[in-house]
């Protein structure tokens, strides 16, 4: 688009004609908009309907595009199609301003380039919300950029997927289950489709609302004075009315985070074969500011311009559009996709707004319920189980790693006044109505097979050399510390391994805490020591006259507090075609890469010099799409059987 345009004003009106083509096509803002149209022929038709020139034409106003909602609510839009510079708050100051009017209610951002501290700090604070769409937003949608060309100005979605044999099974199982049951769990091993598959059990489970009454009238006949022929004939329209089933019309879809509720929502809407009409609650509390708690363990935050989708906050709002669409699209399904810590706007939106009771509630990372409270205390993400607290017909709980409790923890939590919320518990989580394991998902071909490296490595292995280095006083690493980091640069380079083949390319580290700490492993120390040390081995080991694989090591952090566009940069580095790129991944790449070819390793694997590697504590964890690896490292010991799989 850049190279065709003549000018840098044309390539901006093309991208917002491109835009508007991508909101009106991609699933999830097709069915939040109706109509889109550019700044100057929406403000030159609504001067004609008032009467009155309200709305100047000129393109200085900052507004690019209007889009209207389904409901009827208009979206104020501007679009930066930036390639590298980052996008000042000045350059946003009369979008924000001019799209402050009351006439609308919804507000979106569309940029190519990165954006200033000052800017990301200004879209915080806007009321209403601006969301913010960035390249991670057109790459991760359904749109099938393959056939696209800017010339043609057209676009095309990618093709539905067919459940897979092992899919279907889970499908007709869990809708068998839930004939009998209202509540039940599905098993699946990570990698085995959990979200695709819970959307066609939604989309074909058959519910029967009569059932419970026309019982309840079978029962009553009973009772009154009426004659057999009249009463036979009441109980053949009790039992009729029985067998009278409805799809799914409302389904509550729980997730941990907003990272995960962005993922899952985008994957329903581009897969799904109904047409549904798609919410995303969060409440204020979950959606901008980072607890000091939620900065330990890593957790993704999200703000509310950063969901790409607009988001809603308030109970009585959120039951009034969910009864909106459903009178203005009946056949499509309405779906709440909604954080554990929001499951309040939900529940008071039943409770006081008229939301009708939900058809299912689907619970993904359903062991986030599971646990244990002392008495009195409120564990917030089990109140889902309670059938008072969010009135639905079935709950599926969904998860690859369930908790369950020992018969002598359950034992000895009674004599300590401590509430257990296990998965066996069939009065909580209903009967297992299916199970697939890690071991049949590699069989099913859905996970690649692993293998398990224990490293070993003493001082003694690591050259005094690279000891030497490690005694300055600026150098900062500990023997111990060091010693680890040669031993993973040891696994990734496969030496002493009996694999053969090219080093490993890619892989993630899990570590204990972000910053630096005396006695724990950091992230961030390690994104920055683990190149040094490598380069620092691979010198001393070449003085020594040793072999040592001449492929680099890049390594980067990443955590939950970073924006949405530094994370999916940082995973782009380690796809290995981000822009984003640290000083010290140029320098050591320049070192080390070496040819490959010296090492005589297939031709075909020449270009593997480098092998990027992604450090966090526990944001790419749960349920968070990360791009194929060749290896996960674990910097320290794991006792949670959950945090390793």
């Amino acid at each position: 688009m850049r190279h065709i345009a003549k000018n840098t004003r044309e390539s901006g009106h093309n991208f917002e004609i491109l835009t508007r083509q991508f909101l009106l096509t991609e699933p999830r803002y097709k069915a939040h908009y109706r109509t889109i149209e550019l700044w100057a022929h929406w403000a030159q038709s609504k001067n004609l309907q008032t009467g009155k020139a309200n709305w100047a034409n000129s393109r200085d106003i900052g507004i690019d595009l209007v889009a209207q909602r389904h409901d009827g609510g208009l979206c104020a839009i501007q679009c930066k199609f930036f390639l590298t510079s980052r996008i000042s708050k000045e350059m946003l100051d009369s979008f924000i301003a001019a799209s402050g009017a009351s006439v609308f209610s919804e507000r979106m951002f569309v940029a190519t380039g990165g954006l200033s501290d000052n800017l990301k700090n200004a879209l915080r604070t806007q009321e209403p919300p601006i969301i913010c769409l960035n390249k991670a937003s057109f790459e991760n949608s359904a749109i099938d950029w393959a056939k696209y060309t800017p010339e043609s100005n057209s676009l095309t979605c990618i093709s539905l997927k067919t459940p897979r044999d092992y899919q279907e099974t889970a499908i007709s199982r869990v809708i068998d289950g839930f004939k009998s049951a209202d509540r039940g769990r599905l098993i699946m091993a990570c990698g085995t489709g959990k979200t695709f598959t819970s959307l066609k059990i939604a989309e074909r489970l058959r519910l029967y609302p009569n059932a419970a009454a026309a019982k309840a009238a079978t029962n009553q006949q009973k009772h009154q004075g009426k004659t057999e022929l009249e009463q036979a004939a009441s109980l053949a329209a009790a039992k009729a009315a029985e067998k009278v089933a409805c799809s799914a019309n409302i389904v509550l879809f729980l997730v941990p985070g907003l990272a995960l509720l962005s993922q899952t929502l985008r994957e329903w809407a581009a897969q799904s074969q109904r047409p549904i009409t798609p919410f995303a609650v969060c409440s204020d509390a979950s959606a901008g500011h980072v607890t000091r708690k939620a900065k330990e363990a890593d957790e993704i935050e999200y703000i509310a311009n950063e969901l790409d989708f607009p988001p809603t906050t308030e109970a009585g709002a959120l039951a009034q559009a969910v009864t909106k669409a459903r009178t203005q699209n009946p056949q499509a399904m309405q779906v709440i996709f909604c954080t554990y810590h929001s499951m309040e706007v939900v529940a008071e939106a039943q409770a006081k707004h008229g939301l009708p009771a939900i058809d299912l509630v689907i619970c993904d990372e359903a062991h986030r319920t599971a646990g244990q409270s002392k008495s009195g205390e409120d564990k917030s993400f089990a109140r889902i189980l309670a059938a008072d607290f969010i009135r639905a017909e079935k709950r599926l709980f969904m998860t690859a790693t369930p908790i369950v409790y020992t018969p002598a923890s359950k034992k000895a939590a009674k004599t300590r006044d401590i509430t257990l919320y296990s998965m066996d518990n069939e009065a909580l989580y209903g009967p297992l109505l299916h199970s697939i394991s890690f071991s049949q998902a590699i069989k099913y071909g859905c996970l690649c097979d692993y293998k398990l490296l224990l490293l070993a490595v003493s001082a003694a292995d690591v050259s005094k050399t690279l000891q030497n280095y490690l005694n300055k006083d600026d150098s900062g690493v500990k023997l111990d510390d060091a010693t680890k980091m040669v031993g993973c640069y040891r696994a990734l380079a496969k030496i002493g391994l009996k694999e053969e083949g090219a080093p490993m390319q890619s892989a993630i580290a899990f570590a204990q805490v972000i910053d630096h700490s005396a006695d724990k492993v950091s992230s961030k120390d390690f994104a920055k020591d683990f190149p040094v040390i490598t380069q620092a081995f691979q010198q001393a080991e070449h003085e020594a006259g040793a072999d040592a694989p001449p492929f680099a090591i890049l390594a980067e952090h990443v955590d939950g507090s970073m924006s949405s566009n530094e994370r999916e940069d940082k995973l782009n580095f380690l796809k290995g075609f981000s822009s984003f790129a640290s000083t010290r991944a140029i320098e050591t790449e320049t070192a080390c890469a070496n040819p490959v070819t010296t090492h005589d390793y297939p031709q075909k694997e020449e270009t593997r010099s480098v092998c990027r590697v992604l450090s966090n504590v526990r944001c790419l964890s749960e349920g968070v799409d990360v791009p194929a690896l060749d290896a996960v490292l674990f910097l320290s010991g794991k006792n949670s059987q959950i945090e390793i799989t």
